[in-house]
């Protein structure tokens, strides 16, 4: 018992998801696409969005797996590992839609951002953003995501 609340703890330390509960504007059926890229004297480690609270999907949690590039869910109501999905290289920082239907995760090593559909942890898009993406947030009343890059640069995201 012991050993399964520590897992779910460790589980939830990692997996720090904010998002705002008011909107429901995105799903796992939209594309993203770089709206806008901020630059300048900054260097961003991490984005986030001025969401209100923690979301778990259909009560899951996600967790990124940095050495494996993957990404794992946890079934909350079966204490119990769910599916995981490759990424990328080193897969970091990750949000959730509104609707809790697609995750966003950023792989350090590879340069990229995927979209993975939460009902079956497909991978649906895998986008090439900047050099070492390190942080990530959803929007949802824009249904923008933001990725923090370890170089000094955010990128914007429309998820249309």
């Amino acid at each position: 018992m012991r050993r399964n609340y520590l897992a779910v703890l460790l589980i939830a330390s990692l997996c720090v998801i904010a998002t705002p509960a008011q909107s429901d504007v995105v799903s796992a059926d939209t594309k993203m696409s770089l709206v806008k890229t901020i630059t300048g004297d900054i260097s961003p480690k991490s984005v986030r969005s001025s969401g209100n609270g923690l979301v778990s999907a259909h009560n899951m949690m996600y967790v990124t797996m940095n050495l494996s590039g993957k990404v794992a869910s946890w079934d909350l109501v079966n204490n119990k590992a769910g599916k995981s999905v490759k990424t990328g290289k080193a897969a970091r920082s990750l949000a959730i839609s509104s609707d809790g239907t697609a995750l966003f995760v950023v792989n350090f090593v590879s340069d990229t951002m995927s979209k993975v559909r939460t009902s079956d942890m497909k991978v649906l898009q895998n986008i090439k953003v900047c050099n070492e993406p390190i942080g990530i947030t959803y929007d949802s009343p824009t249904s923008r995501t933001w990725v923090a890059c370890y170089g000094g640069s955010v990128k914007i995201f429309d998820n249309k």
